[in-house]
């Protein structure tokens, strides 16, 4: 049995990102739908009247969730979110799903782009999640369970950005080889620690169809069935999942159907 189990009766997830018609609202959704009356959601968006607009749909649906405006790029924002969600105890699940594509990224090679662009991305892509496990880390290791999850991106690993833009957005491609390293990072720390129930994963869903992504091919409910599979209590392996390849670092991978498998 796990130990949080024993200290708490119920889990706790907090969603970043969670605009409706992206990942995060997505993810959100499919949390409410799990935990029922027994956990609580905390949807967060950047824009207060956005995060809103997603509980409303959800609770029109039966599904119970708390909003709340987040700015993951203002230290300031996460401390007074975390002071409120502590209210109703430790978080147990944190889903990491704010980013941006800059503009001027998404338009201009990496050789010309301005450092106020590569600012601003690695602000919310990379620092902003290292802010949030900076947050929640420290009541998981003191229930000893806790479950991360990280949605990167393949630009991150790959050549993808060359291919698919000419080169360009590539302060969006080394925000996510960061987000990588940070995956990895963390999961090795909480492994040598001996925190072996505090799991950390990432993942790329593929070209999913979002409000930043209006070409993608997959929905955000479909990328979303991945990213809410990576916070269940069996995960037992932390790494970073390409769902693209089925197979990730760590050798877990998710059905389509949101089963857990590991190859033999």
């Amino acid at each position: 049995m796990f130990l949080f189990f024993m200290t708490q009766e119920h889990e706790v997830a907090i969603v970043t990102g969670a605009k409706e018609g992206g990942i995060g609202f997505a993810t959100a959704k499919k949390l409410a739908q799990r935990f029922g009356d027994g956990g609580i959601v905390h949807l967060t968006a950047r824009d207060g009247r956005d995060a809103i607009a997603g509980r409303d749909t959800l609770r029109r649906e039966g599904l119970s969730v708390i909003s709340h405006k987040l700015d993951v790029t203002r230290q300031v924002d996460v401390d007074r979110i975390m002071e409120k969600i502590s209210r109703d105890g430790s978080p147990t699940i944190l889903v990491d799903a704010a980013v941006i594509f800059d503009s001027e990224d998404r338009g201009e090679k990496i050789t010309r782009v301005s450092m106020d662009s590569v600012r601003k991305t690695f602000e919310v892509n990379t620092l902003g999640v290292l802010r949030m496990i900076q947050a929640v880390i420290p009541g998981m290791v003191a229930a000893g369970y806790g479950r991360i999850v990280e949605v990167v991106g393949s630009w991150g690993k790959n050549t993808r950005a060359l291919e698919e833009l000419h080169g360009r957005g590539g302060a969006y491609g080394m925000s996510k080889a960061a987000d990588i390293y940070l995956v990895a990072s963390v999961a090795s720390q909480m492994e040598k620690q001996g925190y072996n129930d505090v799991r950390i994963n990432g993942v790329d869903p593929g070209k999913v169809r979002t409000n930043m992504n209006p070409g993608g091919t997959l929905l955000p409910d479909e990328a979303a069935v991945y990213v809410e599979a990576l916070t269940r209590p069996e995960v037992s392996t932390s790494g970073v999942l390409y769902v693209g390849s089925q197979v990730g670092d760590y050798g877990t991978y998710v059905r389509n159907d949101g089963a857990l498998a590991h190859p033999r």
